[in-house]
């Protein structure tokens, strides 16, 4: 017979062996210790803040905190979100300039503030407030990387000073010449912990040549990410105009809660993406997990040649103790369109 001890025990037990981990290839260096904080009872904040935190500190990275590239101005801007599933709130930041760690920013406007979302000089003031160390994110190499694909999709000289240049058809060129060949991605982290609270989190510096003041899907709730404890996670990666679009993680949420798996929602989202018409249309890759822990992660492709299929790391405590790198699905927008959908 179970005393209340052996019982409470028993819960804590089954609780622990669901817990899990789903981050994309972008998140290599910090995945490692989001598992290690999962395994030692830490909430799922926590391990997914140290995660990507380890990530915005990488030289090596181009797309999230230090090193990231510039903007068409030459200015590196972050952006950055948490997310507690449990209470559905959330903290984000956009368009920060003077921290690398802008998920910690994130996650202090989470814990601590009556705001979800701050931007550009509030976020940076806000930052420095809370005693968050001011660091330029800017390296030489990325800079120099700035240089080289300027002098490529833009096609102009760079003029001393940018800011009378008007950057609007000089970044629209860039963008479009530069279609699909630039680093354009997120780090994207999902996890559970021991207390069966499940969390998200984003990081990125955006599109390289992007207009300064661009926001993507990353710091907006319910494009680039959401979860739920009743249901589960997702989160997007990529071109975050049409996540911000097509409202895409939060839709995959809610198609699991309606019922349908997370295979069917993740593909449910990329039906409602084929909807989109005009705009900025490329490549989206949609990542879902559901509340046991199953996932999907499909790229869309909205051409018939898109970029190779992106890789993710999956660890679950019960069933997939060693951290696994698993490739995505590839899907083209012909063939979401041909399948047997519910909608």
């Amino acid at each position: 017979m179970l005393t209340n001890n052996n019982l409470q025990e028993s819960i804590i037990t089954q609780n622990e062996e669901n817990m899990f981990l789903l981050a994309n290839e972008d998140g290599k260096v910090g995945v490692e210790k989001a598992v290690e904080l999962l395994n030692n009872n830490k909430t799922s904040i926590d391990a997914i803040v140290e995660g990507i935190s380890k990530v915005e500190e990488d030289p090596h990275s181009k797309i999230v905190g230090l090193g990231g590239i510039p903007d068409i101005s030459g200015e590196v801007t972050l952006d950055a979100a948490i997310m507690d599933g449990s209470t559905l709130d959330f903290g984000a930041v956009g368009c920060i300039k003077k921290h690398v760690n802008a998920i910690k920013i994130a996650e202090s406007i989470l814990h601590d503030s009556p705001h979800c979302l701050l931007v550009g000089e509030g976020a940076d003031r806000y930052a420095k407030e809370k005693n968050i160390p001011l660091r330029s994110p800017l390296l030489q190499k990325a800079e120099d990387q700035w240089r080289e694909l300027f002098k490529t999709y833009v096609n102009e000289d760079i003029p001393d000073s940018l800011e009378v240049v008007a950057l609007a058809e000089w970044c629209k060129k860039a963008i479009i010449g530069a279609h699909g060949h630039l680093f354009k991605d997120t780090t994207i982290f999902m996890a559970k912990d021991h207390k069966e609270n499940i969390a998200v989190g984003t990081s990125t510096t955006g599109w390289p040549l992007k207009y300064p003041g661009r926001l993507g899907d990353s710091p907006v709730a319910g494009a680039g990410f959401y979860a739920n404890n009743k249901w589960g996670a997702a989160a997007c990666t990529n071109t975050g105009e049409m996540a911000l679009r097509a409202n895409t993680a939060f839709a995959v949420v809610q198609y699991m809660k309606i019922g349908l798996s997370v295979e069917e929602a993740v593909y449910q989202s990329m039906k409602d993406l084929t909807s989109l018409k005009g705009g900025l249309l490329s490549d989206l890759v949609v990542h879902g997990i559901d509340k046991q822990g199953k996932y999907k992660v499909a790229c869309y492709h909205s051409k018939p040649h898109g970029e190779p299929a992106p890789k993710f790391y999956y660890w679950h405590k019960e069933h997939s103790t060693e951290l696994a790198l698993i490739e995505a699905e590839t899907m083209f927008r012909d063939d979401i369109l041909s399948m047997n959908h519910k909608f």
